[in-house]
């Protein structure tokens, strides 16, 4: 950077912007920007390395606003990396008192301010957890080109493994679905045991996968399963699944409750643990008298009666320690798994059926508008592949909101 530097003090504008990750912000740059007395708009980009305290307001403050008391305009983007992790607590507290200080200087404040080593570190956390997540799609052939496709492209790869359940026919699809078909056959997942396509036979299906995946995939902490036209964010359900870890005792399912109270709902997308189908297969491996007592033609109505019956036939020293249904509400008591579309639980039900399953049987009572979905909400069912649930995805990870850690709401 070459400049007069007795010319600094009669500045009126500068900007630095600097892309490359420097060192040697409190050396240089904050001596540089001192010595502008005089000076009135100030732009400031930069990428903060090797300094073990983040930049926050307070310093802001301290190194430069106090200097420069003509300002009047001061954007900056400042990207602090490889900061302290022990600092990350402050941030709040700097960020709850930046809007005050760029008030009390009379200052148009454009912001923003990154913390890449917190995201970072909560990247390497979802993807420990992500590998322990094991996503199956319930799916026909008929779907498999406009659901399973819209599933496939959206949300399919944040899952640790993901895959379809189907039978296949090649012969009866055109060539354009069999270049499909051999594209994705690796996420088809062949199960020798699967029913034929059938809406009667939904139970044996689901009842043949769960038993397949706990022989054959048991690496996985949770099983997720959904259906072709559910929408799951999978961070959320990621950050939600972590946050079970030490509860006590231990819920096998999760998802969307029903008053009955021992399964959730299909449709909204369901997690069983590993004690979970565990749990199932030591009971129902074979398709026994004990099977026959909880079978139902409702697939997650099946999951739940089997594994209230496997609880009441376990030894007392394993059930002890296990509970059936977990809660999914956040804690305003918002919904996280929803069994119909955004609209449906933001308008209200639109028909009879809805309104039954809306109003008579849910476990809590549901409400609407904005206060029916978390802010950490996992699911939609429902969703239409070529509308709701890519329009949804580009909603959640193409269109970006300010960095809350700004606290913007406040300027």
């Amino acid at each position: 950077m070459e400049f007069n530097s007795n010319d600094l003090p009669n500045l009126k504008c500068f900007s630095l912007q600097y892309e490359s990750l420097t060192d040697e912000y409190d050396n240089q740059v904050v001596p540089l920007l001192r010595r502008m007395r005089n000076l009135e708009d100030l732009t400031l980009y930069t990428q903060i390395h090797k300094r073990n305290r983040l930049v926050d307001g307070i310093q802001f403050e301290n190194d430069i606003l106090l200097h420069l008391s003509k300002l009047e305009t001061f954007v900056f983007y400042a990207q602090s990396i490889d900061a302290a992790k022990s600092e990350h607590d402050n941030v709040i507290g700097s960020c709850e008192v930046l809007p005050h200080i760029f008030i009390s200087h009379r200052l148009t404040l454009i912001v923003h301010i990154d913390y890449v080593e917190q995201m970072l570190n909560e990247s390497k956390t979802l993807d420990k957890y992500r590998s322990r997540l094991f996503c199956f799609v319930l799916t026909n052939e008929e779907n498999l080109e406009t659901r399973g496709r819209a599933a496939y492209e959206t949300w399919r790869n944040r899952c640790g493994r993901f895959v379809f359940v189907t039978r296949l026919n090649s012969s009866k699809h055109s060539e354009k679905e069999n270049h499909f078909l051999e594209k994705f056959r690796s996420i088809i997942e062949h199960i020798p045991t699967l029913p034929d396509e059938h809406y009667s036979h939904l139970t044996d299906k689901v009842y043949a996968s769960l038993l397949y995946f706990y022989k054959n995939h048991p690496d996985y902490d949770w099983c997720l399963k959904a259906d072709d036209d559910t929408y799951i964010i999978v961070e959320n359900l990621l950050r939600f699944l972590a946050s079970t870890i030490k509860r006590y005792p231990k819920p096998v399912l999760y998802g969307y409750r029903f008053r009955e109270d021992y399964y959730a709902s299909g449709g909204a997308g369901y997690v069983s643990t590993r004690q979970g189908l565990e749990l199932f297969a030591s009971y129902y491996i074979n398709k026994n008298s004990t099977y026959s007592q909880c079978t139902v033609i409702m697939e997650d109505m099946m999951v739940g009666k089997c594994l209230k019956k496997a609880f009441e036939l376990a030894p007392t020293q394993i059930a002890k320690h296990l509970t059936l249904v977990g809660e999914t509400i956040d804690q305003q008591g918002r919904e996280r798994f929803h069994p119909f579309n955004f609209p449906v639980h933001f308008n209200g039900p639109s028909n009879t059926t809805k309104r039954e399953w809306i109003y008579f049987r849910p476990f809590h009572h549901n409400i609407f508008d904005y206060e029916a979905f978390s802010e950490t909400t996992i699911s939609f069912h429902h969703t239409q592949p070529n509308d709701d649930m890519y329009q949804i995805h580009s909603l959640i990870y193409d269109i970006r909101q300010f960095d809350k850690q700004v606290c913007l709401s406040h300027l």
